[in-house]
């Protein structure tokens, strides 16, 4: 029974300084609306430098109190200087800028502090051997105590800053509608910058606490990715190594859909405002000058292609497999995201789906890696169904939460000791690939390491264009009017006779399954497979986010352009060092440590403020002050026919 109590008063203890972590997000989601993805860092960068203070002989309470003071000015100084311009263009660029700050701070907390030696901080209450009480038998540090009021007494406090003051009223009011609080006098600037610097604050205490009970560093603890050095098992340190439905109306076909007109007229008011008519070429929808571009982006798409495989290095085709592998994955994602709306941080999971089914039916049952595309797609396809269900009645960060609960427990799952018969629990599958590779048309005979590679290329390319089809297709279908119709307004959706629940269901299980497909790719092209992949664990969902937003979600071109830029991102900038010539030595030639994360972080920061809406539209804004293509009159020739002669019998 002592040792019962003991767990609940260490638990206890230790839970306090989550709940003060957890009390900073709940400040910001409240008095926002975003989750910040970085509010573990900042706590963190914010307790090394309450250290820095304490070394410097400031009083410890006095230190704490300036990194309280710091954390403050940090959070409000990113809600001002970065998540405030990029909230009014883009949401989905909040959560890229949140990540990029989560990269930054633990990139530049390696370069100032990486180095030093363990040690521990000084603890803000008694802990001396003999400072503790006894409960039933079970031992209560004065430490442990003192950590717990604190939490209480701040949980109070907020509870009372939000329940009975006039500041927490303003803060719900900017996060549920900040146009109306603006327009009854609500200062909305100051609320969003008070509610990011009142989480720094807290972080920098609960960080200050947990750094007493833990050591602060530890060697290597904050190093970055580089060549021979260890990787962090964080996700920061990761991410270096995005129908309808009978009714009374009568059914229509699709070149009559309602919704056609509706968007050919917002599409022409669009072009035209954008445009500012400084267009320099105007062609018509169709027309030979249309379908000659089309031709021309065809024919460069092509020489791309095929010049990857022909005139680069192996190392090179590599890395374009690679980013072939993430652009299907974030094709996958952007599906329920991009075009639905349903927020997903679980899509990891479907991708180790894949994975494990090829390696499993190739290693054991001895099946051809061809056929496992087919099982790997229907098992993912089931499971990604069954997920769908129990999260029909949720949406938002609530629906992120169970999805994010799917990626954290498919890596554990995989390693239970019940199924290592099935998995080969933490070691993983090896050997998994293609023991004689197939002689294709065209491609021909391929032999040794670099036939390896081409061979993985092209197969990656051909599923590729096969996911990007499928995509299209449902897009442009009369499903996916309905997944926009979600996305936009589901109460408007069901009104007009869109099946929620069917649809919710069929594209996240359609979703998963071309996820697997990635899977199965990422399998073939390494020869195993573990529940610490580097995209079988939550990392993987985080970067098919990032590779969609920034790509542009919602479009079908931007995971090919966000992955291709992430990949050519990550292997840039993990080459840069400290030893680097030219301005990134001028730079950072005083650190020890390598500034890839940092620099990685400051290119999606600066990418988020010039291409708010993703890449891909960024091009096609820049694209239409070249080229308008003014679409054609909406309706097929029958319903223009029908609605020419209503005009002209009216007129008469």
């Amino acid at each position: 029974m002592e040792r019962f109590f003991q767990y609940v008063f260490d638990g206890l203890s230790f839970g306090a300084i989550y709940a003060l972590l957890a009390l900073g997000l709940v400040v910001v989601f409240r008095g926002t609306g975003h989750l910040n993805f970085a509010q573990g860092e900042m706590a963190m960068f914010c307790t090394f430098l309450t250290w820095q203070y304490d070394a410097w002989g400031v009083p410890l309470v006095l230190a704490v109190l300036l990194g309280m003071a710091t954390g403050f000015a940090l959070g409000a100084g990113v809600e001002v200087s970065l998540i405030r311009g990029v909230a009014k263009k883009s949401e989905a660029g909040v959560f890229v800028v949140s990540i990029a700050l989560f990269l930054g701070l633990n990139s530049l907390a390696a370069m100032l502090w990486g180095n030093l030696p363990p040690e521990q901080m000084a603890s803000l209450f008694p802990d001396e051997p003999d400072d503790f009480i006894r409960i039933f038998g079970a031992v209560w540090r004065y430490e442990y105590v003192g950590i717990l009021l604190v939490a209480l007494a701040l949980m109070g406090l907020l509870f009372l800053l939000f329940s009975k003051t006039k500041f927490g009223l303003a803060m719900r009011s900017v996060a549920s509608n900040p146009e109306s609080a603006r327009l009854v006098g609500i200062p909305t600037g100051v609320v969003l910058a008070s509610s990011w610097g009142i989480a720094g604050a807290m972080g920098a205490l609960a960080g200050t606490m947990f750094g007493h009970s833990r050591w602060i560093r530890q060697p290597g603890w904050r190093r970055d990715r580089r060549a021979g050095h260890r990787r962090r098992r964080t996700i920061g340190g990761r991410l270096r190594a995005g129908l309808d439905r009978p009714g009374t109306a009568p059914r229509r076909r699709p070149d009559h859909h309602l919704r056609r007109p509706a968007l050919q007229t917002i599409r022409s008011v669009r072009f035209r405002q954008g445009a500012k008519g400084l267009a320099m070429w105007k062609i018509k929808e169709g027309s030979p000058q249309h379908w000659a571009l089309r031709l021309i982006g065809v024919a460069i798409i092509l020489i791309a292609v095929l010049w990857v495989p022909t005139q680069m290095s192996t190392s090179r085709i590599g890395q374009f497999s690679d980013a072939f592998v993430l652009i299907i994955a974030a094709m996958a994602l952007n599906l329920v995201l991009g075009f639905t709306g349903q927020i997903s941080i679980g899509h990891s999971a479907f991708f180790g789906v894949g994975g494990y089914t090829a390696a499993i039916l190739i290693k054991d049952h001895g099946w051809s890696p061809g056929y496992t595309f087919y099982a790997a797609a229907a098992v993912a396809f089931v499971l990604g169904c069954l997920v769908a269900l129990p999260a029909l009645r949720i949406k938002g960060v609530y629906l992120a939460l169970v999805t994010l609960a799917l990626a954290v427990l498919f890596p554990v799952l995989v390693k239970w000791k019940k199924l290592v018969w099935l998995t080969d629990g933490a070691k993983g599958i090896d050997s998994v690939r293609y023991e004689e590779l197939p002689v294709w048309p065209i491609i021909g005979e391929l032999k040794g390491r670099d036939g390896r590679a081409v061979f993985a290329y092209w197969l990656a390319f051909v599923v590729l264009v096969i996911t990007y089809l499928v995509c299209r297709g449902l897009v442009k279908s009369r499903f996916g009017r309905s997944l926009v119709a979600i996305r936009d307004n589901e109460t408007a959706a069901a009104v007009m006779g869109v099946n929620l629940t069917v649809t919710k269901v069929l594209v996240f299980g359609i979703s998963a399954s071309l996820c697997s497909l990635a899977g199965v790719l990422s399998t073939l092209r390494t020869g195993v497979i573990t529940p610490e992949g580097q995209y079988v664990t939550l990392l993987g969902s985080i970067v098919f986010l990032l590779i969609m937003v920034v790509g542009g979600a919602g479009t079908l071109w931007g995971p090919i352009v966000g992955g291709l830029v992430y990949v050519w991102l990550d292997n840039t900038t993990r080459g840069f060092g400290s030893d680097s010539d030219g301005i990134i030595g001028f730079l950072f030639g005083w650190a020890d440590q390598s500034p890839a994360t940092l620099i990685l972080g400051v290119s999606l920061i600066l990418i988020m403020f010039l291409a708010p809406y993703g890449l891909a539209g960024l091009v096609k804004r820049l694209w239409v002050k070249i080229v308008m293509v003014v679409p054609k009159p909406a309706g097929t020739p029958v319903v223009l026919a029908e609605a020419a002669e209503t005009a002209s019998t009216e007129v008469r």
